[in-house]
């Protein structure tokens, strides 16, 4: 590792259910290609390494740089001006970190201790594949290679060590399992899908285990996105699925609406 690497400093910039409303956390949730072009704006401005995180309950911004503040200040500058969001309706919901509090924080993300539901289960995975993506576009290096890597050991290790997996959770099983304690038979009932993200895909996967359920959804705000779940059930369930076409001259871009494993996980020195 060059001495210049050993300079610089982990940082964090995000958004969470935690601090705002999905209505606000949305406009920050960049698709891939905008993702893409977020990190490479990033890196013209000084962050030499960079992880975008985004998922149903947060939108987060790893980095690592040698002048962290400054690098922290383009990233907020660069999520106001792809979120269209200004800074004063977000500036409260939005929280920065530093050094070991920012390798805190993601240690706990990665174990499920800082989502919605402690112990759901798709947060990890959902990691993983940001980081992929930084790494298949050379967006990472020495120190935040390091530090996902740990936060990934960490997370398996509070998973074997711990109960904190021993029932397999996520805000969609638990929505599911819900409604089947009020329907106790679910597939003489019809469902209603708000929505064709991520965490609508995961409810009809669930749903989709109970029987033959007819399936009716709006189309989602993007429409890349529109549909997909419903192609998803289509090749491997029995389920009846109807699609509603969106209303015409309907807005569609989000951006325009708007501890113990882990305290015993090894220190991760700056730069290494």
């Amino acid at each position: 590792m060059s001495g210049a690497d050993t300079n610089r400093e982990v940082l964090l910039v995000g958004i969470s259910h935690k601090t705002a409303p999905v209505e606000l956390r949305e406009c920050f949730s960049l698709d891939g290609d905008r993702s893409r072009l977020f990190m490479e704006r990033a890196a013209s401005r000084g962050v030499e390494e960079i992880v975008y995180v985004a998922t149903c309950n947060r939108v987060e911004v790893y980095a690592a740089a040698k002048d962290p503040r400054a690098a922290a200040a383009a990233i907020l500058d660069l999520l106001e001006e792809f979120s269209c969001v200004p800074a004063t309706e977000s500036g409260g919901a939005v929280y920065k970190k530093y050094s070991r509090e920012a390798v805190a924080h993601l240690l706990s993300v990665a174990s499920s201790l800082d989502s919605m539901v402690v112990g759901e289960n798709e947060i990890l995975g959902q990691l993983r594949e940001c980081y992929k993506g930084a790494v298949r576009d050379k967006r990472t290096g020495p120190v935040l290679n390091r530090l996902f890597h740990q936060a990934f050991r960490t997370a398996k290790r509070v998973r074997t060590e711990t109960n904190i997996a021993r029932n397999p959770l996520s805000i969609a099983f638990i929505a599911v399992e819900l409604a089947r304690s009020i329907f106790e038979d679910l597939s003489r009932r019809k469902a209603l899908l708000v929505g064709a993200g991520e965490m609508g895909e995961l409810i009809l996967r669930y749903l989709a285990s109970t029987g033959r359920v007819t399936w009716s959804s709006p189309t989602g705000r993007s429409p890349t996105r529109s549909g997909s779940p419903g192609r998803y059930i289509r090749k491997r369930t029995s389920c009846r699925w109807k699609t509603r076409p969106p209303p015409p001259g309907r807005r569609t871009s989000s951006s325009r609406r708007c501890r113990r494993a882990i305290s015993s996980s090894p220190r991760i020195p700056r730069g290494r």
